[in-house]
């Protein structure tokens, strides 16, 4: 899934299962950074050294298995069930045994921005049960995918270009069936080659909206600090549905559609998303440059020096790492 869904459908089912905007906007916030969190190495704080967690992983790194096991399978491409179950598997099923206990574990916490924190990122990994379903975190051939096909008006249209292309890609999580699972409007099918078959059509409008549902759920059911008024799912749903089925392609308008659709219960100012702002709030840069690190080299790190700032330690950024940290403890602890 996509920003459209981890931070802007996120924030709008939080706020109508009762969060207040603010807290509804910190769980949908962490979780759309766990596909942002590219904070690889130890940073300078102050007189201190931070170590974040990275939670995001592009490019050839991602052949190795330091970063399948610590990035991908505990947040990206969970596996159903913990390895002690006679039925274990490493292929995503979607709304997973595995991401409910998950849930469970962040729900549970205190009251406090690492609640809210650890929430969120539950919910990124949750939601991608559903668009990943059928692959796994590591490098396999179960993830091999051939032959994609989208259905384009009133038939099915093979892919060419996208075919050879992809195929390229390593077979890690759905490299090789590119964008196709995390776009909610496709309808999509492909061929595995382990086992030899090929996967019913993909309907990414309702596996989309079921997601939407058991998340709304479980956000209308965890305890509040301060409840706001909830508004039923049956009168949002056919505005989500209609957001998921909108054929628009360029991911930016599609999130203000999301703002516009839903500016009623959510100030459109504050529905934005940034996604160097918790960084920035923490490290107060004195170049924008110094957290904008997506392409950083590991070596690039070591030349970062930030103070320490007041509350440092409370900041949604520090929270964020605390949370990821104890989700990829928790979902490894499980896995060995």
């Amino acid at each position: 899934m996509l920003r459209d869904f981890h931070y802007y459908c996120v924030g709008v089912l939080a706020k109508a299962a009762g969060f207040q905007e603010d807290d509804a906007l910190t769980i949908a916030y962490a979780s759309q950074y766990v596909d942002n969190s590219t904070e690889s190495e130890p940073i300078n704080v102050g007189d201190m050294i931070f170590d974040p967690v990275r939670t995001a992983q592009y490019g050839v790194d991602s052949y190795g298995w330091s970063a399948q096991k610590r990035i991908f399978i505990p947040f990206h491409f969970l596996p159903p069930r913990p390895l002690e179950t006679t039925q274990y598997s490493f292929i995503t099923e979607p709304n997973s045994v595995f991401a409910h206990m998950i849930w469970n574990e962040a729900e549970k916490e205190d009251d406090s921005l690492y609640r809210l924190c650890r929430m969120g990122v539950a919910l990124h990994t949750l939601a991608d049960t559903w668009a990943h379903q059928g692959f796994s975190g590591r490098y396999n051939k179960e993830n091999d995918v051939e032959n994609i096909q989208i259905h384009d008006g009133d038939k099915w249209k093979r892919l060419i270009l996208e075919n050879i292309y992809l195929d390229f890609l390593p077979q890690i999580g759905h490299a090789e069936a590119g964008y196709f699972p995390d776009q909610s409007y496709r309808v999509w099918k492909y061929r595995k080659n382990k086992p030899k078959k090929m996967i019913p059509p993909r309907y990414n409008m309702q596996e989309f909206s079921n997601a939407a549902e058991a998340i709304y759920n479980l956000l209308h059911a965890a305890d509040k600090s301060a409840p706001d008024h909830s508004i039923p799912w049956s009168e949002i749903k056919d505005k989500i549905g209609d957001l998921f089925a909108d054929p628009e392609e360029n991911l930016d308008n599609r999130c203000a559609m999301w703002r516009e659709t839903f500016e009623d219960i959510l100030d459109t100012e504050k529905f934005k998303y940034n996604r160097r702002k918790w960084r920035e709030d923490a490290l107060d840069p004195k170049r924008k440059g110094d957290v904008d690190w997506d392409d950083f080299e590991p070596s690039d790190f070591k030349r970062l020096r930030f103070p320490m700032k007041p509350g440092f330690h409370d900041t949604p950024w520090v929270q964020f790492h605390r949370a990821a940290r104890k989700q990829r403890h928790f979902v490894l602890e499980n896995l060995l």
